[in-house]
């Protein structure tokens, strides 16, 4: 998954207050986490490695396109396209941000971690 896909993807302020409202220890802790990571009232979260996941247990829901791409790692550790030297990797392209968060955000407040009934 590209960081140009996944940045796509990022927490807004409702998704993040409704995540915050469902007191857990797993809410607390990812909005305590949220908070390291803002540099300000307008920068949002970006959910690199939570899009990565479900999409790796869930193949092919939170994409509208893959394309097989032939990628090559340059000297400087970048991921190039080389369509001479590149090896053909899956790359998942266009994320379906609003089912991705759906799924994301109903995960997070559907768990009862250390909540009493």
């Amino acid at each position: 998954m590209p960081l140009d896909s996944t940045t796509r993807v990022q927490l807004k302020d409702g998704e993040r207050e409704r995540v915050r409202q469902y007191a857990s220890p797993l809410t607390y802790s990812l909005e305590c986490l949220y908070r390291l990571w803002l540099s300000g009232p307008h920068s949002r979260m970006t959910l690199h490695d939570q899009l990565a996941v479900a999409e790796t247990a869930n193949p092919g829901a939170f994409f509208d396109k893959e394309e097989t791409l032939p990628l090559l790692v340059d000297e400087q550790g970048y991921t190039r396209i080389d369509r001479t030297r590149g090896k053909p990797v899956m790359a998942c392209l266009e994320p379906k941000r609003n089912e991705f968060m759906e799924y994301y955000i109903s995960h997070l407040v559907g768990q009862r971690l250390g909540m009493k009934p």
